[in-house]
């Protein structure tokens, strides 16, 4: 604490210069030469981010015009083509053609707004053109056109043109078709749903504070111009120092602030304040000692803990006991630092919120083969898709350690960063990619992290990513399956989530393959949502690939990930599955490795080990 003192101290001196280098910065931009507004047009047009602005703006604009008409009940007409720069006769004469022009404009997944009058335009002319078609090769082009109705609030017209698109479709597409029924009915719901009133409000006040963001940035002046040399020394200096402590010093992000970014994690104030108070409520306070007091002597109870052995636990600053898993019988621990402890229901199970931290389990130590083999199914760990860089099998003794329960949540990871680069969230996650209609929320994995992210973060956390046998180990929970539910693949229906036939129908149509089952999502669900395993850990089957310390053994600088995701079949899932990628490698890729014979793309996400003693 010391430290922290004496280091905000000095900080605060140098913000408290910031005033007087301010004035003198602003003097000397009285004396620099005029910027005129040419100039400023011309640096407006050439800016960076002005495609960003422009983009915004245009969601912004669509958002309050579809708003408004669903609130007054007048839906959006039909534009005439001129309105929106359609020459009739000008377009292609195919179908097709039209409609792949209409598509971009009015996909339900676009990220690009503004064309959706020009879309609905360009939908009802394909349509036209299709009149010539076999009612099989028009389903596609009107499921466009209702897609095109749908953007414009006419959600009954729009349920109607995609009855009749299933209809039309040839009896081999029955099925996919009825799928986009049941989505775009999903999607109407969401629309409608009073509930996320405020949701909605709340994500086009962020973009409109986005816009305002990057428009302060683009109406800045480049550089200043100035007739004596010495003055633009002096003003680059004072530029450099002034924008400087500003970013030092912001409220929100700064790293003398209580506020978080990507770069520094939590400023330095707020880091204060939580070492302040970290030891009373993990380890010295009277309530905090009271639970680590039951926890150390059940522990070491053999009668009460056999898992345990007898093991002897010390208090860990930073983890707070929150009792035993009804299930498993492990003992589970909040982590502080991430987030609120996790609260046990009346079952004893946990009540989990996005502002729960993570939740480790104290792993009990072990013999385990690890690893898998297709040559014996008489011999240890036989299975019949195991992949050379995954034997032979061999014996792995292991500590007693702390494993994540679930993977890393995007709130748990936002509340540490300030950040959130997950692709699928809250803004982005529509309802009908799970079958109970539930909103995006912060409870979903974080994906979209390379490994570097993730050490980098870890390492302010005191925690690390579990090496591959602690991963497997953890995941194995004491079988030597192919997966730890089993070895059929039946038995992962509801212990993971892969690609299956859920997904086939809601959005994931173009993975190219499924399992025959339905486990109720499309894309990553919520942490906890699958059957956890005999430690009481979740979604090791499936759901986002998850990090490991290791490299693949053979030198190389890749790092191993583990675990499947929720986009491939349930093979790449197995408990001794492993596939290795650059420690930079955070997006979805079109096609990974062939020599891991995966054919799919891959999220990816961190499950922690803790690194107290």
């Amino acid at each position: 604490m010391p430290k922290y003192v004496e280091w905000l101290r000095k900080a605060g001196e140098l913000v408290g210069e910031l005033p007087d280098h301010e004035k003198k910065l602003s003097e000397l931009r009285a004396r620099s030469v005029t910027w005129t507004d040419e100039e400023q047009k011309q640096e407006r047009a050439k800016h960076p981010k002005l495609a960003e602005l422009e983009g915004v703006q245009r969601q912004v604009e669509y958002l309050h015009k579809l708003r408004s008409a669903l609130e007054s009940s007048e839906p959006l007409e039909d534009p005439a083509p001129e309105e929106v720069g359609v020459d009739l006769a000008s377009l292609p004469t195919n179908a097709n053609d039209v409609n792949g022009l209409a598509r971009d404009l009015i996909d339900p997944d676009r990220t690009n707004w503004g064309g959706e009058a020009k879309g609905l335009v360009l939908a009802r002319r394909a349509v036209e053109l299709a009149a010539e078609l076999a009612p099989s090769e028009r389903a596609g082009i009107r499921d466009s056109l209702a897609w095109a109705l749908f953007a414009h609030g006419r959600f009954d017209e729009a349920v109607l043109e995609e009855q009749q698109a299933l209809e039309e479709a040839a009896a081999d597409k029955k099925e996919e078709f009825q799928g986009y029924v049941g989505r775009l009915k999903k999607k109407i719901e969401e629309e409608i749903d009073p509930e996320q009133d405020e949701e909605r409000a709340k994500h086009l006040a962020e973009l409109e504070q986005r816009t305002a963001q990057l428009e302060a940035e683009i109406s800045q002046r480049p550089e200043w111009l100035f007739a004596d040399s010495q003055d633009k020394w002096w003003h680059n200096q004072l530029e450099k120092l002034v924008s400087g402590v500003k970013a030092f010093s912001n409220p929100e992000s700064g790293l003398a602030s209580s506020g978080t970014s990507a770069e520094h994690g939590w400023g330095i104030q707020r880091r204060a304040e939580f070492a302040g108070m970290i030891a009373e409520r993990s380890v010295s306070g009277a309530e905090a000692s009271a639970k680590w007091a039951e926890a150390a002597a059940t522990i070491a109870d053999v009668a009460a803990c056999p898992q345990y052995g007898g093991l002897r636990i010390t208090p860990q600053l930073g983890l707070l006991p929150i009792g035993r898993d009804p299930e498993s019988g492990l003992w589970e621990f909040a982590h502080l630092q991430t987030g609120a402890p996790a609260e046990r229901g009346a079952d004893g199970k946990l009540i989990l919120e996005e502002s729960t931290g993570l939740v480790f389990v104290l792993l009990p130590g072990g013999t385990f083969t690890m690893g898998a083999q297709k040559n014996d199914s008489a011999g240890p760990n036989y299975d019949p898709e195991a992949e050379a860089n995954e034997g032979p099998p061999r014996e792995v003794r292991l500590a007693p350690s702390f494993l994540s329960k679930y993977e890393m949540t995007q709130g748990q990871w936002l509340w540490f960063t300030g950040t959130n680069p997950s692709k699928d969230n809250p803004q982005t996650y529509p309802r009908s990619w799970n079958a109970g209609g539930k909103p995006g929320d912060l409870l979903h994995p974080v994906e979209q992290v390379s490994w570097t992210d993730c050490t980098a973060v870890l390492e302010r956390l005191g925690l690390e990513l579990p090496r591959e046998a602690q991963w497997e180990y953890g995941a194995r929970a004491g079988t030597t399956t192919v997966w730890w539910c089993g070895d059929e693949k039946a038995s992962i229906a509801s212990a993971g989530n892969v690609a299956d036939r859920y997904a086939k129908d809601n959005g994931g149509s173009g993975w190219g393959a499924w399992e025959d089952w339905d486990d109720g999502n499309t894309s990553n669900a919520r942490v906890g949502s699958y059957l956890p395993n005999a430690f009481g850990l979740h979604d090791v089957i499936g759901n986002v690939w998850e990090w490991c310390q290791d490299g693949d053994g053979t030198g190389s600088p890749y790092r191993v990930l583990r675990g499947g995701g929720f986009n491939l079949l349930a093979v790449s899932a197995r408990s001794a599955f492993r596939i290795d990628f650059s420690p930079s490698f955070a997006a979805r890729l079109p096609r990974p490795p062939p020599r891991q014979g995966i054919t799919g793309s891959l999220t990816t996400s961190p499950r922690f080990v803790s690194g107290s003693g």
